[in-house]
């Protein structure tokens, strides 16, 4: 019997840069069922932080990191998920995230087996209505990618119940525009030194039935 399949998930912080090997070919996100469209959600694996990393050093850690989507085949070559960010301090200071219009696109996995290789992550928004991290006095906005990011992803599947995403991002562009009282930002302005990092465990749901999910 064919067993089709897919994934999907996060993170952060957004993005894109393929990382494929000359011989490797894409793969494709799969989920095991006969009908669409699929749920896709996501959550931090336990007691590991969700991390965005900006000017020298400075991070924004979450303890709770939930991601969903809705893939709207058996089988995809992308798929977009919409972040959830809470639990966070920034800089040291209680700190929150707001996507506002942000999600994550992931693009076709590449190579021969598991790991797979993140071939590209997207960061799609409304400039509009950006990213946010925010302090009492501090705010910083990630608005959408124009450009490729320097971005390490890999996909590890666990039998069939799940699948492990390791994202690690870097050269994310974001806007400082807010520098207050005790803020420890270096004034206002551009910047594209951000990273990303955070390890999700992925699952896939027909309805509210669970279902089996891979990388193919």
């Amino acid at each position: 019997m064919k067993i089709s399949k897919m994934l999907g998930v996060a993170l952060v912080a957004v993005l894109a840069l393929a990382v494929t090997a000359s011989a490797a070919s894409a793969a494709t996100f799969n989920i095991e069922g006969t009908t669409g469209p699929f749920t896709v959600k996501g959550a931090q694996v336990a007691e590991e932080n969700h991390v965005f990393t900006i000017e020298s050093g400075l991070q924004t850690k979450c303890k709770t990191a939930t991601f969903t989507g809705t893939a709207p085949a058996t089988s995809n070559a992308t798929l977009e998920i919409t972040p959830s960010y809470a639990s966070c301090t920034a800089f040291g200071l209680s700190a929150t995230i707001t996507m506002n219009s942000c999600k994550y696109k992931f693009l076709s996995p590449s190579g021969s087996a598991t790991p797979w290789a993140g071939s590209a992550i997207e960061l799609l928004c409304t400039n509009a209505s950006p990213a946010t991290i925010k302090t009492a006095t501090c705010e910083v906005k990630i608005e959408q990618q124009a450009t490729p990011k320097k971005t390490e992803v890999s996909y590890e599947t666990s039998g069939t119940e799940h699948v492990l995403v390791k994202a690690n991002v870097s050269a994310i562009e974001y806007n400082k525009t807010e520098d207050g009282f005790l803020c420890p930002l270096n004034g206002t302005g551009k910047k594209s030194d951000g990273k990303y990092e955070g390890n999700t465990t992925v699952e896939g749901f027909e309805g509210a039935i669970k279902r089996k999910i891979n990388v193919m």
